[in-house]
């Protein structure tokens, strides 16, 4: 009977531990996430407006993203950010922030739509499926299936790849004066020749106004 307990102690240890693992794994790679972004201003996209014949041609809001900013979303207190730009006006607001700048002072514009690998999830999913097949096999099999089939399925979601999209404006300084980084929300929605006609029109009449100085 005292050995049945002994075993039985050392199995949930094991299993204990190789959650507390994967618990400090979840852990250490969300603050790595977290220490990447650094100051950079990350946005949850939430409206992406254009048309090119239009004045204000373009209209972008996005909410501050984190998890706290998430829970003040629910009550609509989350941080918004929205950029619009006409043909004479750019217009940046966020929190306190309000800039109203003329076109002709700005000297370029940077954009891209990237798609990258979710590298966090690919790396624990293949954590999980090793840790499933290396345990030893006094641990329940349930438990080792479990383990192989949620690393299979992180290792699966993470060739779903994530966009997102980055805007700067460039005033004469040739210092970036507004960037954004815009992911998740609705951005999935956002054809990519959308963006590239959005960014397209947005340096072409950045273009003229410098042309017409």
């Amino acid at each position: 009977m005292d050995d049945l307990f002994y075993e039985f102690g050392n199995n949930l240890t094991y299993i204990g531990g190789g959650l507390g693992a994967v618990i400090a794994i979840v852990i250490i790679a969300a603050v790595v996430s977290n220490f990447r972004k650094g100051s950079r201003s990350v946005l949850i996209l939430q409206e992406f407006n254009f048309n090119e014949h239009e004045d204000v041609f373009l209209a972008i809001k996005g909410r501050s993203s984190g998890f706290w900013n998430w829970v003040l979303s629910l009550f609509n207190k989350a941080p918004i950010t929205s950029f619009t730009c006409s043909k004479r006006l750019l217009k940046y607001e966020a929190s306190k922030i309000k800039y109203n700048i003329p076109m002709i002072k700005i000297s370029c514009v940077s954009s891209a739509m990237l798609y990258k690998l979710r590298i966090i999830l690919l790396i624990l999913g293949i954590i999980l499926i090793i840790m499933g097949i290396a345990l030893p096999s006094f641990v329940e099999t349930a438990y080792r299936i479990t383990l192989v089939i949620v690393g299979i399925t992180l290792f699966a979601c993470s060739f779903i790849k994530k966009r997102t999209i980055h805007l700067g404006v460039y005033l004469y300084e040739n210092k970036p004066f507004i960037t954004l980084t815009l992911k998740k929300g609705i951005i999935n929605s956002i054809e990519h020749e959308t963006f590239e006609a959005a960014a397209n029109t947005l340096n072409r009449i950045v273009l003229a106004n410098a042309i017409s100085k």
